[in-house]
Parts: C-alpha cells; sequence; structure tokens
C-alpha cells in the first residue's frame, strides 16, 4: 500500500472499521526507515503506526476519530502512550477527539488528553459494559486533574470508582463497587460535580454509551452484569445541584447507570434547572 510521506492539508482524520490485519498492511507501506520495527512493549505492541500516521498531517489535525473493528472478543486495539503522544503533538488545533469500537485505553491516557488539549471542544471515548471495551476516568482524577479544556461542549466518558455504600449488596455489585463511607462518596461526588461544572458551554453529557439490545448476548445475559454501580448517583443529596448552571446542556446520557435522576425529588428540579434537557436513562433494571 503506497502512503505519502505526509498529508500537507489533513485536518480530519476518519478511520472507522479497521481490523487486525489493516494495520501490518499500512506498516509494509511505511519506507523501511519509519517503520520503528523495535515495538514499545509498554504500549502492548500496537499503535505505532497510527501513531506515524498522526505525525503526517503536519498542518495540524482539527478532528480524529477513530474506531477499530477486531472479530475477535479476546483482543482489543490499545490506545497507548504512542497514539495519544501524538494526538498532543496537534495540541495547538485539536477540538474532536472520537474512540469506539474494540478498544482499550487506561484512565490515565484519557486524562492526559483533558489537561493537554485546550481547543478541545468534544471528547468521546465508549464503553461496552457488555464487553468491558472501551475507556472510562477514575473519579478521583477527574476531582484531582488540572484539564484545560474548558470550552468543552460535549464530554462522553464513563465515570468510575465512586464508592455507593447505599445501593443493597449482592455477590456481582459487591464485585463492582469500590469500598468507601457514605460521606467518602458524597465528598467525591461533589469534587467531580463541580470539576464538570466548570465545563459551562458543555451541551451534551453522556456517562455512559447505549449497547445493541437486540443482541442475543445482550438478551441473555443478567443486566447486573452490564449495570455500573460506582457511578455518580445523579441525586441531589449527592451534589446535582451543582450543575444547574449548565445553560447550555441539551443531552444528558445514564444508560445503565444506577442512578436517581427519575427520583421525585430529582424530576422536579429537573424541571426547573433543565426544562431543556432531554435526559436518557434506564430505570427497569435498577431493582432486578
Amino acid at each position: 500500500m503506497y502512503c505519502p510521506p505526509t498529508f500537507k492539508r489533513l485536518t480530519s482524520l476518519w478511520i472507522d472499521g479497521v481490523e487486525d490485519h489493516d494495520e501490518v498492511d499500512y506498516r509494509e507501506g511505511l519506507d523501511s526507515r519509519d517503520r520503528g520495527d523495535d515495538r514499545d512493549d509498554s504500549d502492548g505492541g500496537d499503535g505505532e503506526c497510527l501513531a506515524q500516521l498522526l505525525d503526517r498531517c503536519p498542518a495540524g489535525l482539527r478532528e480524529f476519530s477513530f474506531s477499530p473493528r477486531l472479530g475477535d472478543d479476546r483482543w482489543s486495539y490499545r490506545i497507548g502512550d504512542k497514539i495519544v503522544e501524538a494526538l498532543l503533538k496537534h495540541d495547538a488545533t485539536l477540538e474532536v477527539v472520537r474512540i469506539g469500537g474494540d478498544y482499550a485505553c487506561d484512565w490515565r491516557q484519557i486524562d492526559r488528553l483533558l489537561c493537554s488539549l485546550p481547543k478541545l471542544k468534544e471528547i468521546d471515548f465508549e464503553f461496552n459494559c457488555l464487553t468491558n471495551r472501551g475507556g472510562r476516568l477514575e473519579a478521583k482524577a477527574v476531582a484531582d486533574s488540572d484539564w484545560v479544556c474548558l470550552d468543552l461542549e460535549v464530554f462522553g466518558c464513563a465515570i468510575e470508582g465512586i464508592p455507593r455504600p447505599e445501593i443493597p449488596r449482592t455477590p456481582i455489585i459487591n464485585d463492582k463497587v469500590r469500598q468507601g463511607t457514605r460521606q467518602e462518596s458524597l465528598d467525591l461526588q461533589r469534587r467531580v460535580y463541580t470539576k464538570l461544572a466548570r465545563l459551562t458551554k458543555l451541551r451534551e453529557l453522556r456517562l455512559s454509551s447505549q449497547l445493541d439490545e437486540w443482541t442475543d448476548e445482550y438478551r441473555k445475559i443478567n443486566k447486573r452484569h452490564v449495570w455500573q454501580y460506582d457511578c455518580l448517583s445523579m441525586t441531589l443529596e449527592s451534589g446535582l445541584d451543582v450543575l444547574k448552571d449548565l445553560r447550555n446542556l441539551r443531552l444528558v446520557v445514564l444508560w445503565y447507570l444506577e442512578n436517581g435522576i427519575s427520583n421525585a425529588e430529582e424530576k422536579e428540579w429537573v424541571q426547573t434547572n433543565w426544562p431543556q434537557v432531554e435526559i436518557r436513562f434506564k430505570k427497569f433494571y435498577q431493582r432486578r
């Protein structure tokens, strides 16, 4: 496959449906001096070619969308140091980062982007709670980190790691929820809400990704396995009121999250403070 040395005018890069053999084909198209055959084990051996492709866009990328489809449940395309460092070279221009499909990404890499891309307007990291593929942010990291993307309009990423001692315990839930006291949970949630409240231009807040519910895999599984419990509870007690000044908000996505947004007090709050907001969530499985 022929690959030009640079894409001088390229500012938007969308890659959808890349398969596991496609990266090999791309490596064969590079000049031998650019192949980088000494693969970095810290990056799981993947991502090198995509990083080189990102380096071949000297005009500065404004938009990057990547969605690998590997077709094998045993593997995920890793979004590691090489890819993130290549993206950070576009910090003066990069406004949109969307990652989906069969990938894995540590929360630290997502946090690096949020702390390093001041022009960012949209970040979307899908997480498939059926296959556990994708990327999620740690709540404590959200609270502690110094995000520079204050013009963010779309925030799409699950947030995990919040103790939820008020949820009745089952063996499945015990495996999915961190230990912590009620006060520790409330304090951490309020800090996360406070960080999100700084994103005053936010139009969409997506804290989960929707599954394809028509598949046999989804229909047959115990829904407690796909439900997230260590998430924001979205209640007034936990600090939801901190988000009341997000006047540009139009969409909040809470699929498969154990939350209280449909409680009577919270519903009244939404009607008063977010009358313009569409909230997408599932309630049916919360008590199953």
